[in-house]
């Protein structure tokens, strides 16, 4: 099948995968080469900030993100140094991390504020941390909404949007098809980051802190 030929709305499915997220900007490059664009975009965790920088411009999306992560280090995102991460685990109990970084990196690099200014609809997947649901988030604040996709439990603080408090997308819809059908979608591109889910022994804390924490260096 002739790939721009496929059926309309098309919607562009980023899941999470923490730096594997830079994998995503490739694959969008592969999808621009084929003049393939995206109707509508949604996305988890690292993928609502890619998704975000692809729906604000669909047609210049993939070269900013490879611009962006080609210029990505860890401190970029995770801020803060040993003392600071332990004092924010005890003075929090819940995160290392205060959020700063991602909120500075996604800000810097979006023009948009709000949902409505984006060119095309844009969904950020989220997850209730009471309820435990997905949480579609397609209103409001830009920023504050890839906060609450990419808040990462234990690393990032969870994020209250409408009375709600959120955290990673990723805990319940890691790969968010779900809201791209419910936003009328007739065909799906999966840009999958993720990792792989079977293990053969429950993981470490050593192996989660390393698996969500680690990001490309320069």
């Amino acid at each position: 099948m002739n790939v721009t030929s496929l059926p309309t709305p098309v919607a562009f499915v980023l899941t999470g995968g923490a730096s594997n997220g830079a994998a995503q900007a490739g694959m969008l490059r592969a999808t621009a080469e084929v003049n393939l664009e995206p109707d509508l975009v949604t996305g988890t965790s690292v993928g609502a900030l890619n998704g975000a920088v692809l729906a604000e411009r669909p047609d210049l999306g993939p070269a900013r993100l490879l611009e962006i992560w080609a210029g990505l280090s860890r401190s970029d995102v995770f801020t803060d140094g040993l003392a600071t991460r332990l004092a924010n685990l005890v003075r929090s109990r819940r995160y290392l991390y205060p959020g700063r970084g991602l909120r500075k990196l996604a800000s810097g690099h979006l023009r948009a504020d709000e949902f409505s200014d984006l060119a095309i609809p844009f969904a950020a997947v989220a997850t209730d941390v009471i309820a435990g649901r997905e949480v579609v988030l397609r209103t409001g604040p830009l920023v504050q909404a890839i906060a609450a996709s990419a808040a990462i439990p234990g690393v990032l603080p969870n994020v209250e949007i409408g009375g709600r408090l959120l955290m990673d997308g990723g805990v319940v819809a890691n790969a968010p098809v779900h809201a791209a059908i419910e936003m009328g979608a007739r065909s799906i591109v999966l840009l999958d980051a993720g990792y792989a889910c079977h293990l053969s022994e429950p993981p470490s804390l050593r192996a989660i802190s390393q698996r969500v924490c680690s990001t490309r260096r320069r």
